[in-house]
């Protein structure tokens, strides 16, 4: 019996995820038959294409690449009990040093694409520390520090590609990452490069930091309840600052992806479609998973799944681009209602329990 309640336990999540997948694909048919479209043939046609094609699965692979950093960075976040929504500026961030550093410095091939990736990383790592400190000595809520530092990101990327960056050639762009810096598609004219391989490694590799190792286990331990990990010794404040920096490395990564491990677009346009909203859908990876590193491989796949429709969606039936966002966002919103009525009913529980405790007992009864 203790057996079989555990395994429920464990399936609970599963269930959680099979019910926001559904509820979201019933909601999206919902939504595409009211805008006039056939639903069952858009969806068909668009997960067909995604991952059952030879173009459409590589670019979904080559999408989920940089998803999977960036569910990583908010995965480790929630785990050390930290909310961090600051992966969007780093992406940003890091992919206008990855253009500057792989387009305007000459290096040898054998020494320019490791710099070029160091440095995404490091400047990933220094734009996640003013929210680090704030939060880890000053208790400046994450959530606030982040968001003002991804618009901050946005405008100096927005910068960097109006003036100093620009190609002159074709001034929509910034200039082309040189030859020496850059990843070739492992297939030719795909999307897909050696990055997913990186992905896969970082998954496995944060899975035994945070569940085989004593540092990952502290770092769990304070999330969960920081109070009680202070208490038996644990530097919660070291472990926040850790999960802050480590989150900032694996969202430079994706920043690096996304330009110089990106063929054949090995730049930014003027618009930055490229990078938006990379960072808040690792939000969305991380929250299919059910925060696990390991899940981060399939829950990346498929949004990247639903990224990479979006054009076929648009030439084939006439669908909208923004569509694929919507189905994103019912996602998440799907994810967390069972949650949330898991936490309503522990708050009317408690309440229960506290007017049982202050209710006077009849007279002639004897009290506890």
């Amino acid at each position: 019996m203790t057996a079989l309640r555990r395994g429920l336990r464990h399936a609970a999540p599963l269930w959680d995820v099979a019910f926001a997948l559904a509820g979201a694909l019933l909601i999206a048919a919902l939504v595409l038959r009211l805008a006039g479209y056939p639903p069952l043939a858009v969806l068909r046609g668009a997960f067909g294409f995604s991952l059952f094609t030879v173009h459409g699965i590589t670019t979904t692979l080559a999408f989920a690449t940089p998803l999977i950093f960036t569910g990583l960075c908010f995965l480790i976040g929630v785990r050390a009990g930290i909310f961090n929504v600051g992966a969007e500026g780093v992406v940003m961030v890091s992919a206008g040093a990855s253009v500057a550093f792989g387009a305007l410095l000459a290096l040898p091939t054998s020494v320019h694409l490791p710099v070029t990736l160091a440095v995404a990383v490091a400047v990933g790592v220094v734009w996640m520390l003013p929210s680090a400190l704030l939060k880890a000595h000053r208790q400046v809520h994450e959530v606030l520090s982040t968001i003002m530092l991804n618009w901050i990101a946005i405008f100096l990327v927005a910068f960097l590609i109006a003036y100093p960056l620009r190609d002159r050639d074709f001034p929509a762009r910034t200039v082309l990452i040189l030859p020496s810096s850059r990843l070739e598609a492992l297939l030719p004219g795909t999307s897909l490069t050696a990055m997913v391989f990186a992905g896969l490694l970082l998954c496995v590799a944060v899975y035994v930091f945070l569940y085989h190792t004593p540092t990952g286990l502290h770092l769990r331990a304070s999330g969960a309840n920081p109070e009680a990990a202070y208490a038996v010794g644990i530097d919660v404040r070291r472990l926040t600052m850790l999960a802050f920096l480590l989150g900032g490395a694996l969202a430079g990564v994706a920043g690096f992806t996304l330009t110089a491990g990106f063929p054949p677009y090995w730049n930014i346009d003027e618009h930055m479609q490229s990078l938006l909203r990379m960072g808040f859908l690792g939000i969305v990876v991380s929250a299919m998973a059910r925060n696990h590193p390991l899940g981060c491989v399939l829950s990346s796949i498929l949004v990247a799944a639903v990224l990479t429709s979006r054009s076929y969606l648009q030439l084939s039936h006439g669908v909208v681009y923004e569509f694929a966002e919507l189905l994103a966002g019912v996602v998440v919103i799907l994810l967390a209602l069972p949650g949330i009525s898991r936490d309503i009913a522990r708050w009317r529980a408690k309440q229960t329990a506290r007017q049982r405790a202050l209710t006077p007992s009849p007279a002639g009864v004897r009290g506890p």
